[in-house]
């Protein structure tokens, strides 16, 4: 299912397993266009379920600002940028605000165009789900508020 952004632009738990460590990306000066919005992704294909992994964020000009989360417990906020191979970020924890790197990998997919054409953000081993919780929205809020300035001018 092609990711889409849900909305347009306007604490302490484990990440999710599908993750690759920054060190072992190949450098690309090539950059990837994606759409500004909301987004929400999880290791299930549906939203709210016990002990999966989700992330929620904003893009915009492929920045991001969000939450790695499970329904009913804590979170962990972050900020960073998608890079044409994954979606770098660094993340603080939401216990004792320690920050580290962290990164989720794009999927490949086969894009030839001379245009400059958007594409919606596909993760590997995540879902995009359509709809946003009030929890989710909450939540992203709260990262929001904390981290905003980080990446967005």
């Amino acid at each position: 299912m092609k990711a889409q952004p849900i909305a347009a632009s306007s604490e302490g738990m484990p990440l999710p397993q599908n993750t690759i460590s920054i060190a072992q990306m190949p450098v690309s000066s090539e950059t990837m266009p994606t759409a500004d919005g909301i987004y929400l992704y999880g290791e299930a294909p549906a939203s709210d379920r016990i002990g999966t992994a989700y992330m929620v964020f904003e893009l915009r000009q492929s920045q991001a600002v969000g939450a790695f989360f499970m329904p009913h417990s804590s979170f962990d906020c972050f900020y960073g940028r998608v890079s044409p191979r994954a979606l770098e970020v660094t993340v603080v924890n939401s216990y004792d605000r320690t920050a580290y790197d962290y990164a989720v990998a794009l999927e490949d997919s086969a894009i030839a165009s001379e245009a400059n054409v958007t594409i919606e953000p596909e993760f590997e081993g995540f879902y995009p789900i359509e709809s946003l919780s009030d929890s989710n929205r909450q939540i992203l809020e709260t990262c929001k508020d904390r981290y905003q300035n980080a990446v967005w001018q």
